[in-house]
C-alpha cells in the first residue's frame, strides 16, 4: 500500500466565503491529506477486475469507520463488501486495513448476477442500513438490438454478516408515478435515517442523469424529487437526515437531452454542454414531500474558471457544516475532485458558495472522490490517463485548519 501525504496550495479563487458579506468572513481553509491506496479487498491478496470501495459510515468504535464496495465482476458473480475498522497504512490477509471485510450478497431469490453496496448508515441498535444494486438474471431490455440485464435496488437493515437473513433485505424497482412502468435500472446510492435515495432511468428517455427520488425503507413508497428549476434532471448521489422530517441531498442537475449508457448508469458525454451541469444542495421534507432551499456550485467557485461538477456524497456534523465529495471537468475534458464545505446560513439556506479542497494527485491522474464520512473519505485513481487497467480505490483522511 502506497501512502501519499499531500497539502496543496490555495488558490485565492478557491477561498470562497462560507456566510453573507454582511457577517464574518471564516478564516482562509488550508487543509492536509493522506491516501491509503490502493484500499481493496483482496483475500490471500487475490484481487479483481471490479475492486472497489463506494459508501463509508461510522464504525462501531472511536476512530472507526464502515466501508463498502464491490468485488468480483457486478453481471457475473460481483459480491458486496464490508470493511469495518480504521484507515491507516496497516494490510491484513484480506486486503487493506487493519480491520474485517465482510462478503454480503443479495438473497438467491432476487434471482441476482452480481450484487454492489453503494451507501451505509449505522444504526443505534448495533445493526446497519446498507443500499445498492444488483443486477437481474431475468429481467432484460432490447437496447437497440443488444440485450441488457436491468439493474434493480435494495436495501438492507441487519447486523454484517456474511450469512445475512434473506428477510432483511428488501428489492426495490422504481417506476414512473404516471404510467405506473418499472424503470430499467435503478440504482440506491445513500442511506440516512428511515430514507434512502437515489436515481431511476429509463432506456432511451433522454434524460441525462435520470429521475431521483426517495425512498422509505419502513414501507417502500417511493417519492420523487421536484425541484425549485426548470432542468431537464436531476441526480441524488447523497442524503442526510436532519432530523426527523428534514433531510438534505447532494448531487447535479443537467440540461443536457441523452440518456445514461445502459448498464453503466453514466451520462452523455462530457465534452457536451451541460452534459453533468451543477453540482446541488437542497433540503427535503418527509412529510410534506418538497424539496426547498435548493443551491447549485461550480468548482472552483464565484470568479473561477466554470467546471461542470457532481456532488457524490453527503455529511455533516450537525451544527450546519456539509462535507459533499465532488468531481468536476472543465476545458478539453480537465477534471478534479475533493471536497467542498458548505455552511448553512441563519435564515435556513447554504452558502452562496463553497470552500473547495482540491484532491492533486503527484502522478497527474486525477482522483474520484465518492463519499465522505466526518475526516474521512473515498475514491478511485486511475492508473493511467486512457488505461485500459481498471481504477484503484483509495481511503483518504482530511485534516483542516
Amino acid at each position: 500500500m502506497v501512502m501519499i501525504q499531500l497539502q496543496p496550495k490555495l488558490q485565492p479563487k478557491l477561498q470562497a466565503k462560507l456566510q453573507p458579506k454582511n457577517e464574518c468572513e471564516p478564516k482562509p481553509l488550508q487543509s492536509t491529506t493522506t491516501f491509503y491506496s490502493p484500499w481493496v479487498y483482496a483475500p490471500d491478496g487475490v484481487t479483481s477486475s471490479l475492486n472497489f470501495v463506494q459508501g463509508i459510515g461510522a464504525g462501531t468504535t472511536k476512530n472507526t469507520y464502515t466501508i463498502v464496495g464491490t468485488y468480483g465482476q457486478l453481471s457475473n458473480g460481483a459480491v458486496g463488501v464490508v470493511y469495518q475498522g480504521a484507515i491507516n497504512g496497516t494490510n491484513t490477509t484480506q486486503g487493506s486495513g487493519p480491520g474485517t471485510w465482510t462478503t454480503m450478497v443479495v438473497p438467491t431469490s432476487f434471482g441476482s448476477l452480481g450484487t454492489s453496496i453503494y451507501g451505509v448508515h449505522k444504526k443505534a441498535d448495533g445493526k446497519f442500513n446498507l443500499v445498492g444494486t444488483y443486477v437481474s438474471a431475468s429481467q432484460t431490455t432490447n437496447v437497440a438490438g443488444t440485450i441488457i440485464n436491468n439493474t434493480l435496488g435494495f436495501y438492507y437493515t441487519g447486523k454484517i454478516t456474511s450469512a445475512p437473513k434473506d428477510n432483511d433485505f428488501r428489492s426495490f424497482q422504481a417506476r414512473d408515478p404516471i404510467t405506473g412502468r418499472l424503470a430499467n435500472e435503478t440504482y440506491l446510492h445513500s442511506v440516512s435515517g428511515g430514507l434512502a435515495a437515489g436515481n431511476y432511468d429509463f432506456f432511451g428517455e433522454g434524460r441525462g442523469t435520470g429521475t431521483a427520488f426517495v425512498v422509505d425503507i419502513k414501507t417502500g413508497k417511493q417519492t420523487n424529487l421536484k425541484y425549485e428549476d426548470s432542468s431537464r434532471s436531476h441526480s441524488v448521489y447523497g442524503i442526510w437526515s436532519n432530523s426527523n422530517r428534514s433531510y438534505t441531498v447532494a448531487g447535479g442537475e443537467s440540461d443536457v437531452f441523452g440518456s445514461l449508457t445502459a448498464g453503466s448508469n453514466v451520462g452523455p458525454s462530457f465534452s457536451s454542454p451541460r452534459a453533468i451541469g451543477d453540482a446541488t444542495l437542497a433540503d427535503y421534507d418527509s412529510i410534506t414531500g418538497k424539496v426547498t432551499n435548493t443551491r447549485t456550485y461550480r468548482y472552483p467557485g464565484q470568479g473561477g474558471t466554470s467546471y461542470e461538477t457532481h456532488f457524490e456524497g453527503i455529511w455533516s456534523d450537525g451544527k450546519g457544516l456539509y462535507k459533499l465529495p465532488f468531481w468536476a471537468f472543465g476545458p478539453s475534458d480537465l477534471s478534479v475532485s475533493g471536497l467542498a464545505i458548505v455552511k448553512r446560513q441563519k435564515n435556513g439556506g447554504f452558502s452562496a458558495d463553497a470552500s473547495w479542497i482540491t484532491f492533486y494527485n503527484p502522478s497527474g491522474y486525477n482522483r474520484f472522490a465518492s463519499s465522505v464520512w466526518d475526516e474521512a473519505s473515498l475514491g478511485s485513481l486511475p492508473s493511467s490517463s486512457g488505461s485500459s487497467q481498471p481504477p484503484s480505490s483509495y481511503a483518504a483522511l482530511t485534516q483542516t485548519f
